[in-house]
C-alpha cells in the first residue's frame, strides 16, 4: 500500500470526517475506546480546528482517506494556548479501521516528527487514555516514551488518567 501524506486543507473535511466516523464505529464496542463515538468527539470541527491552525494532515491510499493526525503548538485540543520549550504536540492519530495494522499510524508518525524537527522543536508530546493500549503501543515502536500520569479533566466521561508520552527530537532542522 502506497501512502501519500500532505496537509490538509479545506476540502478535505469530508474526507476526515468520514475517517472519523469509521473510527468512531469501530471503536464503539472496545474496551480500549476514549469515549469516541459519532457525534461526540472527534467531530469535523475538531479538523476544521486543527486545520485553522494550520495542523492538520490526512494520508491517502488508493484515493481513500486512511488516516489523519493532528500536530499544534497547544497540549490541550480545545484550547489555543502554547505549551512550553519548544515542545510541539501531537492530537488525533485517527486510522480507518479497514487500514489497521498497515503502517498507516507509523507513517503519520513519522511525517509529524519530520515536521516537528524542521520547525525546531525540541521534542513532541501526546496525551493518551490509560487503557488505549493499542495506542500505547504504536505510540512506543515510534519512540515514544512516557514520562507522566496524569488527570487531565475528563474524569466524567470515565476517562480519569491519561499517560504523557514524549519523543525527543535529537536533531534541528532549520525552517526553510
Amino acid at each position: 500500500m502506497n501512502i501519500v501524506i500532505k496537509k490538509a486543507v479545506s476540502q478535505d473535511l469530508d474526507a476526515v470526517e468520514g475517517l472519523y466516523g469509521a473510527m468512531c464505529d469501530y471503536l464503539a464496542d472496545k474496551p480500549f475506546n476514549p469515549n469516541f463515538r459519532r457525534g461526540g468527539y472527534p467531530t469535523r470541527e475538531n479538523a476544521a480546528e486543527y486545520l485553522a491552525a494550520d495542523g492538520l494532515y490526512i494520508a491517502w491510499a488508493d484515493g481513500a482517506a486512511v488516516g489523519s493526525i493532528a500536530l499544534t503548538a497547544s497540549p490541550s485540543a480545545e484550547e489555543d494556548q502554547p505549551g512550553e520549550g519548544g515542545i510541539l504536540y501531537v492530537h488525533m492519530v485517527a486510522v480507518h479501521p479497514n487500514h489497521l495494522r498497515r503502517g498507516v499510524a507509523s507513517a503519520m508518525l513519522d511525517l509529524i516528527t519530520e515536521e516537528a524537527s524542521r520547525r525546531g522543536a525540541a521534542a513532541l508530546q501526546l496525551y493518551v487514555w490509560e487503557s488505549n493500549v493499542p495506542a500505547i503501543r504504536i505510540y512506543e515502536k515510534n519512540g515514544f516514551v512516557q514520562i507522566g500520569r496524569e488527570d487531565i479533566g475528563l474524569k466524567e466521561f470515565g476517562l480519569e488518567w491519561f499517560y504523557l508520552y514524549e519523543k525527543r527530537l535529537d536533531r534541528r532542522i532549520a525552517a526553510t
